[in-house]
């Protein structure tokens, strides 16, 4: 039986010295413990042998350094155990296959992938595997290969998964859906990490209010924001977020409470974002003087300020009565032919009004209504222009301005006013007709109206009595006496209604005429006053009602300057009154 050097030296202790000495004599003692010490040289070093050729030392070595994130050193050796064709277990080259995958992976080398799947296609029942999918999720990720990086992590297995590692699927899924532009899966994802304590729960809580944000459930992502504020990484731009959301909810005095406040924080990003949104506050509740340093101040530092940002320091300026600063950033606002451009006219000619700049108030006019973008502002730029224009004696631009206006908007309420100054144009320029057809549109008759009717009538029916044509003429004395506004047209319409129907032989309504001229007032300082009985006279005679007509020429008689052929005729009178006795 052989026993080992280790056990033959323990058997030997427990012998009691005295003992053996007795049995055996010095010279064998001596060469016992040559034996034994021998014996146990020899034990100690085959043991140093067996740990110097253990097959799975590189395996072991590799570990240590993997654990030491020398990634590059540690694949090395995992390949050579892969490699080895000592005895070595099956569980140390499966383990060494996913380990090469795995610092291939942290050296975002571009085997990685295949690494992995193929440890995966090769060991599927091995401890690893889950860990493998992992990997492989995280790398697909790490190199922004959003959608690979859901699909696999998608199948890792959390079950028996600590914590933080969980918190760390679910965001890096939750951010590789959100690259994606899935923000409902998304919100999902980053929902399970927000409330939790791991490094990636407060980057989770902004991203999942971002998402809120972007999604319009304001309240949700108001929530979510406020609990940021105090945060290191996000506190800066909670703000913005906050800010925003009281601006789009249109809660323009919650803006006003909290924006200006976080302003004097020098930690806040976007401020000048901010401070844009306190201006809009201000602007929309209609406090024009608090918006406008706010609105220069962005304006002139933001670097991206724009035409609308002009136009609403221009409208302030024109609320607060700065017309000067108004119409130059009204300026600025007009270029393209759209709805800003159109307002920015038509403000800014309203600002030249009040500073008394007809002339360039017509033009800013003139601009405005060749947009169609807003009818409102079409219209009334459209009849401003046309009113300029008539006041500064355009008459020809007037003419055609209140034409067009007439024609384009009949049922304006200036529709009316337009025509009026039409008539004015028309009469001024003696163009009665046009000035008549013009009257004849106008629905609510003033007073000038009426006044205008009754002169432009009058007018009208003179001229063609001028032209011979007395029953047209006719028509328009009696439309002139409608209105019967002025005296003296009246007295005047008469007279020549009864001329005209002295023409066309209708002798017994040139009589009433001539009558009702006689019995107007103001025909007494008319110098055809007396001319009226002349003829009167002549009609009745024409009517062969002698008696009538002479009375009428005794009344003429009055008169100096009588007509010989007028003796004659009242002489014919007399004989004939006195034949019919």
């Amino acid at each position: 039986m052989v026993y080992p050097a280790g056990t033959l030296l323990k058997l030997f202790r427990k012998l009691n010295y005295q003992r053996i000495h007795t049995i055996f004599p010095p010279r064998i003692m001596a060469r016992i413990f040559c034996i034994i010490l021998m014996l146990l040289s020899l034990q100690a070093f085959s043991q140093q042998t067996a740990i110097y050729v253990d097959p799975e030392r590189d395996y072991q070595r590799g570990l240590d350094l993997l654990q030491k994130q020398k990634y590059g050193a540690a694949q090395k050796l995992f390949f050579s155990v892969i490699d080895s064709k000592e005895n070595i277990s099956e569980e140390a080259r499966a383990n060494s296959a996913f380990y090469v995958g795995k610092c291939a992976s942290e050296l975002f080398n571009k085997d990685a992938e295949y690494l992995l799947l193929d440890f995966m296609k090769k060991y599927p029942a091995s401890s690893n595997y889950q860990p493998a999918v992992l990997e492989l999720g995280l790398y697909y990720y790490r190199l922004k290969r959003y959608k690979s990086a859901i699909e696999w992590l998608a199948k890792v297995d959390q079950a028996d998964m600590e914590q933080d590692k969980k918190d760390e699927v679910n965001f890096k899924t939750g951010y590789a859906y959100y690259m994606t532009s899935d923000y409902d899966k998304a919100g999902k994802a980053f929902y399970l990490v927000k409330d939790g304590n791991s490094k990636y729960a407060t980057a989770a809580q902004y991203y999942y209010a971002h998402m809120a944000f972007v999604s319009e459930n304001y309240e949700t992502a108001l929530k979510e924001f406020l609990k940021l504020k105090d945060s290191e990484a996000f506190g800066p731009v909670a703000p913005y977020y906050i800010t925003q959301i009281y601006y789009r909810q249109k809660k323009y005095d919650e803006v006003l409470k909290y924006a200006p406040s976080v302003l004097d924080t020098a930690a806040t990003r976007n401020a000048m974002e901010i401070s844009r949104m306190v201006a809009e506050a201000y602007y929309r509740k209609e406090d024009y003087k608090s918006a406008l340093p706010y609105l220069i101040d962005y304006s002139k530092n933001s670097g991206g300020a724009g035409r609308t940002d002009d136009y609403e320091i221009a409208f302030s300026s024109y609320r607060t009565g700065d017309y000067a600063q108004a119409i130059t950033y009204f300026q600025k606002v007009t270029g393209p032919d759209d709805s800003l451009s159109q307002n920015a006219f038509y403000h800014m000619a309203d600002c030249q009004l009040k500073m008394n700049k007809k002339r360039s108030a017509r033009s800013a006019f003139q601009s405005a209504s060749k947009s169609d973008f807003n009818q409102s502002i079409k219209e009334e730029s459209a009849f401003n222009y046309a009113k300029l224009s008539y006041e500064l004696s355009f008459q020809s631009e007037a003419l055609d301005a209140f034409r067009n206006f007439i024609k384009n908007f009949p049922s304006s309420l200036y529709f009316d006013q337009a025509n009026e100054m039409l008539i004015g144009i028309y009469t001024n320029t003696r163009n009665y007709k046009d000035a008549l057809t013009a009257l004849e549109t106008v629905k609510n008759k003033t007073q000038n109206i009426k006044a205008a009717y009754q002169k432009v009538a009058y007018y009208r029916g003179v001229e063609l009595f001028m032209d011979n044509n007395s029953a047209e003429a006719i028509s328009l004395f009696g439309t002139s006496l409608q209105y019967p506004v002025d005296q003296n047209l009246v007295a005047e319409a008469n007279f020549w209604s009864g001329e005209a129907n002295y023409k066309l032989n209708k002798y017994e309504e040139a009589v009433r005429s001539y009558n009702n001229f006689i019995l107007t007032p103001a025909a007494l300082k008319n110098e055809r006053y007396n001319l009226a009985n002349y003829n009167i006279g002549y009609s009745y005679f024409k009517q062969e009602e002698y008696s009538n007509a002479l009375n009428a020429f005794r009344k003429y008689v009055k008169e100096n300057h009588i007509p010989i052929r007028f003796v004659s005729t009242m002489q014919l009178c007399e004989s004939q009154i006195l034949t019919s006795c």
